[in-house]
């Protein structure tokens, strides 16, 4: 007889069916007793004799019922069972759920009806469940033992949840095909993949309704208004203003939005979500329609920042995310949507660089501001961005030189000096005026009590990106961010004071400005003014790119100051193994489309760091005619480093931001660890083609 795992019959009789069967045994024994106290009692009655007589007749029945009908009725129940097995298939075939059975690999064993008419297919099929399904592939299969999965996937203009579970089968069998003798078989252990399948279309039709209808809020910024306006003649003024307030009113009233001016350059605007969905659609082209307004020449152009709040129930907190998409979409230079939905944020345009404004009351408020929060902490610590450049060693020497004449405990922050520093570097070492603990680590930086201490930050808006990320978790210390960069998703969020200047060329720039607006007597060293030119040069190609009126004061404020111009070009040049890695990288750089250049950096045995190779490798793809944008790769420390160049008709940024990065319109990079260059270089062409094909660079 078969037993199962729990150790009962398998395909015996069980102990109820035993106990039914058994009865006539049972009361014989009974009858059996009680005539053997009546023997005992009163023998040889008449009585007595009449039970024996009754006893052996039943006696006669019980064995009769016993060895004749016992097998029959065995029969009959397995019989019995055999059919119940088939009920049970017969139900699993025409429940209204579609199922099906599949291999390890994913091959169909079995479907029931209803998968077989879902995907038009026969009880016969035998193919591969991806072939009827792309999504559901082997890798989407439970490993585990018992393991379940879920899944949600679109086939033929309906939507299906499915459940996939791994079921374990192995143990002994019977085999029908002789119903009075039950043969027991051993089948091994094996894994099926069972799939049920759930029909959601109509649930996801009704949250799309619930959806389609929750409240969005955008708020939308008229940028360099006032550089705009004022440089229109008084008669064209009032007409530039009512054209573009019209653009803005009917392109948002177009799907039933309220809109209402709120100042001269700010507008209010709420609709529902699938008000939302047509302006995505279209790729929010009023962005475009606001730069094709005609206000003559040698006139800044107006565009249009835009931020949107959407995914919560609560009215006030989706203002307060189109709020905080609008700070997005200026900080990273404007001309843009930025929408923020739940925790997801997505950008739209950022195709052009939004104007410097002209006024410096920003610059000197933010130095006053600065001034006042190191004046109320003891210790200053200053930091830039990992793996830093000499944007950030320069910007951090600036930062140092003002807490020092603030008469303040001042540290800089400095794991590792880089190829690009070390120039700059060692001419601090031994100077007068500079303690010994002057450049720290992480460690000895969180060693330092987080009362009345102040971590400034430069030349990085993100917190996983700084030197010592821990310190600015560090309860009761104080966080000042400085940054040129446009700002992305993930930013400082608990700084006390935040200065993101984006038409900055660099923060060496910033810290530069804000030196002339302290209201202090700095008299900077030669050493120190040149760390600040050095990031200047590096961050503007040599005063080529992103290089304003501003840039070119405070380069003339550092040469007042002591820079000198030859002996910071001479610390910038290039080793010549350097020179001739980057002349080797242009010379295979390929064109893999229409003004796009994508090259691959190697230098061995070389002084300076690979991605300072690969920066100035894309600076000199730029010089090439008819290059719109580069792309240059190397290997840096276990990452793919990308750098990323253009001029004025792509931003790379965007193409960054897909690859993990971020940057400006015109510079940009990217850090991918843990991959092969040849691997993302595939990558990158792939987000380069998806964004040119939706016209998002």
């Amino acid at each position: 007889m078969a037993s199962n795992k729990n150790g009962k019959n398998a395909y015996g009789l069980g102990k109820n069916l035993k106990m039914v069967i058994s009865w006539p045994i049972t009361v014989w024994a009974a009858f059996a007793g009680l005539l053997v106290c009546m023997l005992i009692l009163v023998p040889w009655s008449v009585f007595s004799i009449i039970m024996l007589s009754a006893f052996g007749a039943y006696s006669i029945f019980a064995l009769t019922l016993i060895f004749i009908t016992r097998k029959k009725i065995k029969r009959e129940m397995v019989g019995f069972a055999s059919s119940y097995s088939h009920m049970q298939q017969e139900l699993l075939y025409n429940i209204s759920n579609p199922y099906c059975i599949l291999d390890t690999s994913g091959k169909v064993l079995w479907m029931n009806k209803n998968m077989q008419n879902v995907t038009h297919t026969s009880g016969d099929y035998n193919q591969n469940i991806a072939i009827l399904f792309e999504n559901l592939t082997p890798n989407k299969f439970p490993t585990e033992k018992g393991g379940k999965t879920e899944l949600c996937f679109s086939f033929e203009d309906r939507d299906y949840r499915a459940e996939i579970k791994r079921v374990e089968v192995g143990n002994e069998a019977g085999d029908y095909s002789n119903i009075t003798k039950v043969k027991t078989i051993h089948i091994p252990e094996m894994s099926f993949i069972v799939v049920g399948l759930e029909d959601i279309t109509e649930v996801n039709m009704y949250i799309k309704r619930v959806r389609d209808k929750q409240l969005v809020v955008a708020v939308i910024d008229i940028d360099n208004y006032e550089d705009s306006i004022e440089n229109i003649a008084e008669s064209k003024q009032s007409f530039v203003v009512g054209l573009i307030d019209k653009y803005i009113y009917d392109y948002f009233e177009r799907v039933n939005a309220f809109v209402k001016k709120i100042d001269e350059d700010r507008f209010i605007a709420a609709f529902t979500y699938d008000g939302l969905s047509v302006f995505i659609k279209d790729q929010f082209s009023i962005l475009e329609t606001v730069k094709s307004v005609d206000i003559g020449k040698d006139v800044i152009q107006p565009t249009l920042s835009i931020g949107i709040g959407a995914g919560s129930d609560k009215y006030t907190e989706t203002h307060d995310k189109a709020k905080a998409a609008l700070f997005l979409a200026l900080g990273r230079g404007g001309d843009q949507a930025v929408i923020k939905n739940g925790e997801k944020v997505s950008y739209f345009g950022g195709k052009v660089q939004m104007m410097e404004k002209n006024t410096r009351v920003k610059i000197r408020v933010k130095a006053q501001a600065m001034k006042q929060i190191i004046e109320a902490n003891d210790n200053v610590i200053v930091m830039g961005h990992q793996n830093p450049d000499i944007d950030a060693f320069g910007a951090a020497v600036g930062i140092y030189e003002v807490a020092r004449h603030l008469g303040k405990k001042a540290h800089i922050v400095l794991n590792e000096v880089t190829p690009g520093i070390k120039p700059f570097y060692d001419r601090f070492e031994g100077r007068e005026g500079y303690e010994d603990d002057v450049f720290i680590t992480s460690e000895e930086a969180m060693k330092i009590p987080g009362e009345n201490t102040v971590a400034i930050v430069v030349d990085v808006n993100d917190p996983y990106r700084v030197e010592c990320p821990d310190l600015l978790d560090k309860e009761a210390i104080s966080i000042v961010v400085f940054d040129h960069h446009r700002v992305c998703e993930r930013q400082i969020s608990n700084a006390d004071l935040s200065y993101v200047d984006t038409f900055a060329s660099s923060t060496c720039e910033m810290v530069t400005e804000m030196i002339q607006y302290i209201d202090i007597d700095i008299k900077l060293m030669g050493f120190e003014a040149d760390a600040l030119y050095g990031g200047i040069v590096i961050d503007t190609d040599g005063f080529k790119s992103k290089s304003g009126p501003r840039t070119f004061e405070a380069a003339a404020f550092l040469r007042r100051h002591g820079t000198d111009v030859v002996r910071v070009r001479k610390l910038l040049r290039n080793d010549l193994q350097e020179y001739k890695s980057i002349t080797d990288a242009v010379t295979h750089a390929e064109m893999f489309r229409e003004g796009f250049m994508i090259s691959e950096y190697h230098c061995e045995n070389s002084a300076t760091s690979p991605t300072v190779g690969a920066s100035k490798t894309a600076n000199q793809l730029m010089n090439i005619k008819g290059v719109k944008a580069a792309f240059v790769l190397a290997n840096y420390k276990g990452a793919v480093c990308i750098s990323a160049r253009s001029l004025d008709e792509v931003n790379v940024q965007l193409v960054m931001e897909r690859m993990g990065g971020g940057g400006h319109l015109s510079i940009a990079g990217a850090q991918i660890k843990d991959a092969n260059i040849e691997d993302v270089k595939e990558r990158l062409k792939a987000v380069v083609e998806e964004m040119i094909n939706n016209k998002e660079i």
